[in-house]
């Protein structure tokens, strides 16, 4: 998928039993000449913000990711992730979780995510 000079991939979400939301990654591609910076994720009816996993002190809020020009980053398991928290009901598999993702520069950009099975979205993201 792309939206002007950002290109999209490797879209996987995943919610577990007992979860209270669900985990949302991507690959993202800078292919314009100038940088830019994601600020903010948002999804309908429900609170969605990136964390990052960080050894020894669990999950962290993220305010910004700087996407520099011809950069590629990954958003997944055990690094940069999107949580999407207040959903009812959990997404299951085969459904699809429509995040607007909040971009310096190119502005706003609608992700619809589709929802897999945990070992296929880790088998997607690569992690």
């Amino acid at each position: 998928m792309a939206a002007g000079d950002l290109r999209f991939s490797h879209l996987a979400a995943w919610s577990q039993p007992g979860a209270e939301g669900a985990t949302a990654g991507w690959w993202m591609r800078n292919a314009g000449a100038a940088a830019d910076t994601l600020v903010g994720v948002s999804a309908a009816s429900a609170r969605a913000m990136v964390h990052e996993s960080a050894a020894g002190a669990g999950m962290r809020p993220v305010a910004a990711v700087p996407l520099p020009a011809g950069a590629e980053v990954r958003l997944g398991r055990g690094a940069l992730h999107v949580m999407v928290e207040g959903l009812a009901p959990l997404p299951a598999p085969g459904d699809t979780l429509a995040l607007v993702l909040h971009f310096r520069r190119a502005g706003d950009v609608t992700l619809r995510v589709p929802v897999l099975r945990y070992s296929e979205a880790v088998d997607r993201l690569g992690s």
